[in-house]
């Protein structure tokens, strides 16, 4: 029994992101297999199926080899992008004189770009997060005490730049007159206002712009 000769594969090997495509191509009737799936039924989309025939049908080889694809990584537009550069690598090395009309046609150009990194102190690689200049969130800490008898602390209940603080008397250190004295002045832990550096009288117990104390 006389063994029947192979016809011998042409590789090519094409990368699309993260995408790797083997493809090996033989004269033969145009068959189109990818991950032993028939090309139409793997790429859902008409572009696709369109793309990964394009080396064929640009050559005129279309009908006349077999393609044989494994694919993997990335998603099925990056893996059509790896299966055209694999293909055309394949036709160049069946064909030599096939190199400038793919070459013509960007068949046989590496497509470079890569998902850019993310970048720390971003939310993506470019996107930043919100940043919004009036800080909402009640009695948080803004400046120092600096251990001084009669300092004060600054929540931040009021937009940033506004130049008008509320203000509370550490009451570790002066609980009893709040280190703030004189007519206008509220005893104890009383509420404040500084504007520009300057303090303001205000009446006690009276509000801001209508504003009630969190």
């Amino acid at each position: 029994m006389a063994a029947t000769a192979q016809k011998p594969y042409l590789w090519g090997t094409g990368r699309r992101k993260t995408a790797v495509a083997r493809v090996r191509i033989r004269e033969g009737t145009g068959k189109f297999l990818v991950n032993d799936l028939d090309v139409d039924a793997y790429f859902p989309l008409e572009i696709q199926r369109n793309d990964v025939r394009a080396p064929l049908m640009t050559t005129e080889m279309a009908g006349r080899i077999d393609v044989f694809v494994n694919v993997r990584g990335s998603g099925k537009h990056s893996q059509a992008g790896a299966v055209v550069l694999g293909l055309a690598r394949a036709l160049k090395e069946l064909r030599p004189d096939l190199e400038a009309s793919l070459r013509d046609n960007g068949f046989l150009t590496r497509d470079a770009r890569m998902v850019e990194r993310k970048k720390y102190g971003h939310k993506k690689a470019r996107k930043s997060f919100q940043f919004s200049s009036v800080d909402r969130t009640p009695r948080r800490v803004i400046g120092s005490w600096k251990g001084r008898p009669g300092s004060t602390i600054r929540t931040g209940l009021f937009p940033r730049g506004s130049g008008c603080w509320r203000e509370e008397s550490n009451p570790r250190i002066s609980p009893r007159t709040g280190g703030g004295t004189g007519p206008g002045w509220s005893g104890g832990r009383g509420r404040r206002c500084c504007r520009r550096g300057r303090r303001v009288r205000r009446p006690r117990g009276g509000t801001r712009r209508g504003r009630r104390p969190a």
